[in-house]
């Protein structure tokens, strides 16, 4: 893996937010990152005296002559020491030793808990294209993400047989949008003046490869969830409205807002109900999920099952999915009448289906 200056120009910005919080920063690379920087790059990021300090890798030639720049550059930084005169310290992980320095991890499996939260930043210098799991090895990345840390993304947008994925723009646009981050800047080498215009790209691409570069902070924490791309689902403003509309549907046979109107389980499209029940005037709205965890919606605490009491006056709103029989099973078990019960689907409207 390789970390150019174009690298750096877009990290530094980060690193001085979190230097106002974070001494050290604490930082993981998903792969060990080749610095090809020239001289006048290692002066310009941390001055003519810490130059002198800088301590060369012993096989410097040959990981120039692997990338083609031998050249162009006369020296290869060992990267957790130059890091380090940076106020950062830096921990890497990947599925072999190749540079030595490696910690051992495969992100195409769910990490251990040890992992959460550990890291101000983290930084892709070109390593979730090469995990055929992809979607494993960014839940993992969320997972290793503090909450006002960042991510650093530097993969191939074209790029064929690189590896196992080129990612389009729209990736990081539509994944991070709804697990809790904003894009803070990006970038595609396609002669494209801003990151809003490379997503408006739908040619095929008959030119070098093209890369993006992509900076993601994380403002909070929520429950992990994969996007659909808007072509395939409704309008934001159509599945709004149905939302609203289920609202109203409860508010109607409601004999008032003191009563608890319990939502379950948490996920599917819970979050997106949540917002417009709590406009109809719903206070009362309770979550609730297999196990209570630190997480919440719109400020509303997940619950646990095993907490569950029914009262006669609580209405439950479950959604149709495989684990709405169990859960409506659980209901009936704990004394609610069918008539409490309603469920919905998401079948490009909203169905509302009364009764078990």
């Amino acid at each position: 893996m390789a970390f150019h200056y174009a690298d750096f120009i877009q990290v530094v910005p980060v690193l001085e937010q979190l230097k106002q919080t974070s001494d050290p920063i604490k930082a993981l690379s998903l792969g060990y990152p080749d610095l090809l920087l020239t001289d006048e790059d290692y002066i310009s990021l941390v001055g003519a005296e810490h130059f002198s300090k800088i301590e060369c890798r012993s096989d410097q030639v040959q990981i120039l002559e692997a990338h083609g720049r031998l050249a162009s550059m006369s020296r290869v930084a060992e990267s957790v020491g130059f890091f380090r005169l940076l106020g950062i310290d830096l921990e890497i992980i990947d599925i072999a030793r190749f540079r030595g320095d490696e910690i051992l991890v495969d992100l195409n499996f769910p990490l251990p808990k040890s992992w959460d939260r550990s890291y101000d930043l983290i930084l892709d210098p070109g390593t979730i294209e090469h995990c055929f799991n992809i979607a494993q090895t960014m839940e993992n990345l969320l997972k290793m993400c503090n909450i006002g840390g960042f991510i650093y993304h530097q993969n191939p947008a074209s790029h064929v047989n690189h590896a196992y994925f080129s990612i389009s723009p729209i990736f990081y646009v539509d994944f991070y949008a709804l697990n809790g981050f904003e894009i803070l800047d990006g970038s595609v080498f396609a002669n494209c003046s801003t990151f809003e215009e490379s997503l408006k790209l739908t040619s095929n691409f008959k030119c070098s490869p093209l890369y993006n570069n992509v900076v993601a902070k994380r403002v909070q924490s929520i429950r992990l969830r994969y996007p659909v791309q808007k072509e395939y689902v409704l309008s934001s403003e159509s599945l709004f409205r149905c939302f609203r509309e289920v609202a109203q549907f409860l508010n109607i046979i409601s004999e008032n807002h003191d009563q608890s109107i319990c939502l379950m389980p948490a996920g599917c499209y819970i979050e997106e109900l949540v917002e417009p029940m709590i406009d109809a005037g719903f206070d009362n709205l309770r979550v609730f999920d297999r196990q209570k965890n630190d997480q919440s919606i719109n400020g509303i605490e997940i619950e646990s099952f095993g907490d569950l009491e029914v009262n006669e006056s609580d209405l439950f709103v479950v959604a149709s999915d495989s684990y709405g029989e169990e859960i409506i099973e659980l209901l009936f078990s704990l004394g609610a009448e069918k008539d409490q019960i309603f469920r919905y689907d998401p079948k490009g409207f909203l169905e509302v289906k009364h009764g078990g």
